[in-house]
């Protein structure tokens, strides 16, 4: 089971979490974390190896990602989990 604990104010004294992002900034910003080093990272990998391989590698990999994602999709539908530090402690 999760445990929650509260913060106290001392902790959190000098920090500010009160942001002016838009709901598009925040959004925009999320995905270019995530996908940037991709999109950077991906044309070298296929320079290096090879545009038929390359293009074959990454094909592989999006499979595998699809795989992994359906099956903790099933694994959470299945235990009634809908949070993924849940369902890492229920499995």
């Amino acid at each position: 089971m999760i445990s929650e604990r509260r913060v106290s104010e001392e902790e959190t004294e000098g920090l500010h979490f009160g942001g002016k992002s838009s709901t598009f900034e925040t959004s925009f910003n999320f995905v270019n974390s995530l996908l940037g080093a991709g999109i950077i990272g991906i044309p070298l990998a296929i320079q290096q190896c090879g545009l038929l391989l390359g293009i074959a590698s990454f094909a592989l990999v999006a499979f595998f990602i699809y795989q992994s994602v359906t099956m903790m999709v099933a694994c959470g539908i299945r235990n009634k989990v809908y949070n993924l530090e849940e369902l890492a402690e229920v499995t």
